[in-house]
């Protein structure tokens, strides 16, 4: 008879437990036929465990003993006496049930199969008492560490009581010194004051007055390393730096670069009736101490002003003195933010916006950190110095607490500018709306935002005061083109000549703008152009007629106006920024794009060159972007970028990347291109042109590796590793500009450190490329330099580490969908890896690697739970990873870390329980028939039979 196949596996899996029973019987009856002592090896290893047990017990009864004769026990003390005794009848029961499985030496074999048989059958029973005896160990130990606590504690106090006092004296000994010094300081100011002229006395003073307020700092700094603990302006200090990010003024810079004439809007601050809803004036509102809702809106058009307005709010001095009038007399706190969607993530993102206005906020008055972030003030005054990043619901709960906090004692005024410029999907910008109107219930809080009038905005604010921009800016558009012509002195001339058609002039310019100031700067160009070139009044309103009315027909006239030979030149101009989308390209970057060379880093020396020199380069560069671009693209200048990319390149307003983009234009600009460029290899070649002319101390070399990094990951993904030569030459210019010594070379300098820098940018193809061509410790901590770690850190961590996607975001093309920074895991890197040795289960931290890939996998499909992770570059890394040991216990990724807790001596201590079984968490993350194959495959590694498969097929091969 032959059985079929499932009927087969049932029957060999009641088979095999049977057989596993019958083997250790005959093992244990083999054990004992031949043990001298009549028991099997680890009973003898029980009896010798209970034996050092009962030598500990002793051992502790009569230390108490001792400490009892020379005073009371403590609570925790009586407590171990306890524990103790019950420990002793536990080990003499356990000792009992020994002896019944004890074998005469040399009895039968039958005879000692039968008493196997019965400690194999009974072991539950003894497994259970020895568990008891576990856990009164662990209470014993628990206790142990509670009594040596509470004496180390009272030990402790005392040696504090006598170390203050000395702290204190050594304290007041500076100080007193400090003061000394102050004086003696000033006296030789004084004398020196008879002997020296005036300019050279006052000279001397500030260098003197300087010399002693370096000497305060440090001696100030010394009393904190005496104490041991931070001041208090030092946390504050490190909160505030924590929320700070290099480009929290960028955006506000660049608008305040062209901000509008002086006398533009100030009708703003009329009190007589605005255009809107009734009750929309501005200045009233603002000034309104109660019964008037706290959000003002305010709508525009594209191009219509609403950035440059929102900027002279912010720096207008009669928006001081209005909201000074509704505080009436209290404290006053102010904050400006301006998103922009061509800018980095933290500049139209939620945790740009939130840590922005806290930074803004608590800046101003410091007193109010500390109820603001009390887990992080804790945390710095206890001595923590690294603390996690600012997660999305700790700045949402600090701001609300920050109103919450100062609604007696503050007011707070918040200008939020550009909330379509706001990064995210239509469900963010929803949260977004609620979250500032909950803000603004509070008495104590007003908020102005603006906008494009979209539907989610009109249905969220259209209730509040609110008006039109371009309906109210007509005035300002009049005064802005007479001022304009009026600097040109060939209109001027005009002017004299024909009164009355230069004032029709202006009128047809500002009816035909329709409120649109972006059209008027474009048109005042056009026209300011044809004066100084001579027209006549004629010429120039059939200039202004064949202008046209819209934005993007204009900008099409605009690309058609460029001249002939700078139309390739254009093109490119226009290919670059276009390409890179939203990643930043700098003035210096762009002005190699005219070099002779393609290939032109090749003819740059490694050697520094002068900052004038650099100067002069991003000079010429902006001349060449208003000749060839005419004024499309634009140079706006930042700050703590370096000498090389505090200029970057931008277009002159949203609507022209829109343009750009549209595919007519890119028909337009793929005509005049010469269709040679590769705008990613350009701008690599570029950024490492630029290292070579940089020296050691540039203080934008961090910026740079950004920006080389950004285009290599995107140069790699379009023609693969065909030149992952210029990142072997990056590396090489970065370690000769940044490694000062052996020392930073031994720590930085290796394969490794390259590697970790390589793979945490995504690097994909040079990464492989190093791998398989170096030799290297693969499961070694490895650390980069700081200006080349993706978040300017030296922590060590594992290459396979590194590997693991670090998060997740909202994908900027769909931003219903989440993907990972970074994008998905590269298989191919965990596969270079693993053939090296990586092992998945070592650990950093509180997790292995194995278990922070579980990790960031749940977090993804937690975030988005339309996301299935199904067949693809995350199950075939799962695969790698069980094919490569990965332990199918640990910490579950769906849960925090769970603990139990016991009681001791009056109080609750925890302990992390057990491993949890991770194939049901593979199970669930990955879903469907993939997540079954995956556990049952994780599952099947970390059987008996399993890894004698495994081995017998490593053995076959």
């Amino acid at each position: 008879m032959v059985l079929d196949p499932l009927t087969a596996l049932g029957l060999a899996s009641n088979i095999i437990p049977f057989i596993d029973f019958g083997i250790q019987a005959l093992a244990k009856g083999r054990e004992l036929h031949k043990s001298a002592t009549g028991r099997v090896i680890e009973h003898d290893e029980f009896h010798i465990a209970v034996g050092r047990l009962q030598q500990l017990r002793e051992g502790i009864d009569s230390s108490l003993q001792s400490l009892s004769s020379r005073t009371s026990l403590t609570h925790a003390e009586e407590a171990l006496q306890e524990i103790t005794a019950e420990c002793w009848k536990i080990s003499e029961e356990f000792q009992d049930a020994l002896s019944t499985f004890t074998a005469e030496p040399g009895q039968s074999h039958w005879k000692s199969f039968r008493q196997a048989f019965k400690a194999v059958w009974k072991k539950d029973g003894l497994e259970r008492m020895q568990q008891r005896l576990k856990n009164q160990r662990e209470q014993l130990v628990l206790h142990l560490l509670v009594v040596v606590g509470e004496r180390q504690k009272k030990n402790s106090d005392k040696l504090y009581a006598k170390t203050s006092d000395a702290e204190a004296h050594i304290l007041r000994a500076i100080e007193a010194s400090r003061r000394d010094l102050k004086s003696d300081l000033d006296e030789l100011v004084k004398l020196n004051q008879h002997r020296r002229g005036k300019d050279q006395d006052l000279k001397f003073a500030r260098c003197i007055n300087t010399l002693t307020q370096a000497r305060s700092s440090e001696i100030k700094t010394l009393s904190d390393n005496v104490s041991g603990n931070p001041s208090n302006d030092t946390i504050c200090d490190l909160i505030l730096h924590n929320l700070h990010f290099s480009q929290i003024r960028d955006r506000e810079l660049q608008i305040g670069a062209r901000a509008a004439h002086s006398n533009t809007f100030t009708w703003i601050f009329n009190k007589g009736p605005q255009h809107g809803l009734e009750g929309s004036n501005f200045a009233k509102w603002l000034e309104a101490k109660q019964g008037q809702k706290n959000i003002f809106w305010v709508a525009g058009r594209p191009g219509s002003g609403k950035s440059t307005r929102m900027h002279f709010l912010s720096q207008a001095p009669q928006t001081n003195d209005a909201v000074a009038c509704w505080a009436d007399q209290r404290a006053l706190l102010q904050a400006a933010l301006f998103f922009w969607l061509s800018g980095t993530r933290m500049q139209k993102s939620l945790p740009g916006l939130l840590r922005t206005l806290l930074y803004e906020l608590l800046r101003q008055d410091v007193s109010l950190i500390q109820e603001v972030a009390p887990l992080r003030w804790r945390a710095y005054s206890l001595g923590v110095s690294t603390q996690a990043p600012w997660s999305n619901a700790e700045l949402i709960e600090a701001l609300r607490d920050l109103v919450r906090a100062t609604a007696a004692s503050h007011r707070i005024f918040l200008l939020i500018d550009g909330l379509d410029e706001f990064e995210g999907s239509f469900a963010e910008q929803s949260e977004l709306v609620e979250y500032l109107k909950s803000l603004a219930d509070r008495a104590n809080i007003k908020v102005c935002v603006s906008s494009r009038p979209w539907p989610i905005f009109e249905s969220a604010f259209g209730n509040y005061p609110h008006f039109r921009l371009e309906e109210l800016t007509r005035n300002d558009i009049n005064l802005y083109v007479n001022e304009r012509f009026a600097k040109v002195s060939e209109f001027r001339d005009l002017q004299s000549l024909y009164p009355e058609e230069c004032s029709k002039l202006i009128h047809d310019v500002v009816d035909k703008a329709q409120g649109v100031f972006l059209w008027v700067y474009l048109v005042s160009l056009s026209l300011s152009e044809g004066m100084v070139d001579g027209d006549s009044m004629p010429a120039l309103r059939a200039r202004l007629t064949a202008i046209p009315g819209d934005l993007e027909a204009y900008f099409r006239k605009i690309i058609d106006g460029v001249p002939e030979r700078y139309r390739p030149l254009a093109a490119s101009y226009f290919a670059v920024m276009t390409a890179v989308g939203q990643d930043e390209v700098s003035a210096l970057s762009l002005s190699f794009l005219e070099e002779s060379s393609s290939d032109f880093s090749q003819s740059y020396p490694v050697k520094p060159v002068a900052i004038a020199l650099i100067d002069a380069r991003k000079r010429s560069m902006a001349r060449r972007l208003e000749s060839r671009c005419k004024g499309l693209l634009q140079v706006s200048k930042l700050r703590d970028r370096g000498n090389f990319g505090d200029q970057v390149v931008d277009y002159l307003h949203r609507t022209v990347r829109d343009f750009l983009l549209s595919k007519d234009i890119q028909n337009i600009l793929q005509q005049y291109s010469s269709g040679s460029l590769n705008p990613f290899l350009f701008l690599c070649r570029s950024v490492l042109t630029q290292m070579k002319m940089a020296g050691p101390e540039e203080p934008g070399l961090s910026h740079l590796a950004a920006q080389y990094f950004t285009y290599a990951r995107r140069l790699e993904s379009s023609t693969g590793p065909a030149y992952i030569g210029l990142t072997e030459l990056f590396f090489e210019l970065a370690n000769t500009l940044l490694l000062k010594d052996a020392q930073e070379q031994e720590r930085y300098g290796s394969v490794g450190s390259v590697l970790k820098v390589s793979i945490a940018h995504r690097l994909v193809h040079y990464s492989m490329s190093k791998i398989g061509s170096s030799k290297f410790d693969v499961n070694k901590l490895y650390c980069a330099h700081p200006v080349l770690d993706r978040d300017h850190r030296t922590e060590r961590t594992f290459l396979l580490w590194e590997c693991i996607p670090p998060g997740i975001m909202r994908d900027p093309a769909n931003p219903e969908v989440t993907v990972p920074i970074g994008g998905p895991p590269a298989d191919e890197l965990f596969a270079a890896l693993f053939a090296k040795g990586a092992n998945p289960n070592l650990k950093k931290d509180e997790l292995t690697i194995w278990e922070e890939y579980l990790h960031r996998a749940n977090d993804m499909v937690n975030s988005d739970r339309a996301a299935r992770l199904g067949e693809g570059p995350w199950t075939r890394t799962t695969r790698l990873f069980i094919e490569h040991e990965a332990s199918s216990s640990g910490r579950d990724p769906r849960d925090p870390p769970q603990w139990r807790e016991r009681a001791a001596a009056g109080k609750k201590y925890r302990f992390n329980v057990a491993p949890q079984d991770l194939a049901d968490a593979v199970q669930h993350i990955f879903g469907g028939p993939e997540g079954t194959e995956l556990a049952e495959a994780l599952r099947a590694r970390s059987t008996v039979t399993g890894r004698l498969k495994k081995f017998f097929a490593s053995s076959s091969r």
